[in-house]
């Protein structure tokens, strides 16, 4: 005798079937077209833009390399990345470089900062995290200053970190580049 909820959970099977068929080919494709689009749109940007990494402080071994390679390979990291991201050609390999690049960019950006004034002009410096308040305060999408101190604005590329996991982990998925040049090179 079939129990009154043994029609609801074949229903169930059928529809977790579906969604795992169609979850293998569209999950890690989505990943891929967000974070290519938002690292093509940010390379983009310094593409087109002014090179402000002079006011900058990298962490080692970024901070012994001229300001204008840091430029360099910020910009076309993230501009062909994305592209090889959106098309999932070498997602593994791209994934790990532009978590190197976010990583650098949360350090050198995106943390709290103290203004000075030297020879007349603002300029901003990035700060240590003194307390678990003070790093949960920068936790957040845009920046905050009063009084000359910037709370950071890493909430976003930490979302970003956790985004590029499953890429680095499961590569580009069924609809990426790298599954179909695997078959065809019989791998």
């Amino acid at each position: 005798m079939e129990t009154p909820i043994a029609p609801l959970l074949k229903f169930e099977t059928r529809v977790r079937g579906h969604l795992n068929a169609v979850g293998g080919y569209v999950s890690l494709l989505m990943l891929r077209l967000l974070l290519g689009y938002e690292y093509f749109t940010s390379g983009l940007t310094k593409f087109n833009g002014r090179n402000w990494f002079g006011s900058v402080e990298f962490p080692f071994p970024f901070s012994v390399l001229p300001v204008e390679l840091n430029w360099f390979l910020a910009t076309w990291f993230e501009l062909v990345g994305a592209a090889l991201l959106i098309i999932g050609l070498a997602t593994r390999y791209v994934a790990a470089s532009l978590i190197v690049i976010t990583v650098v960019a949360i350090y050198a950006a995106h943390l709290p900062e103290v203004a000075e004034v030297i020879d007349g002009e603002r300029v901003w410096r990035t700060v240590g995290i003194g307390s678990i308040g003070e790093f949960f305060d920068g936790y957040r999408i845009s920046e905050r200053c009063a009084d000359g101190y910037c709370t950071g604005n890493y909430k976003l590329p930490v979302i970003y970190l956790f985004m590029f996991v499953p890429l680095l982990l499961s590569g580009g998925g069924r609809l990426a580049a790298d599954r179909w040049l695997g078959k065809r090179l019989g791998k």
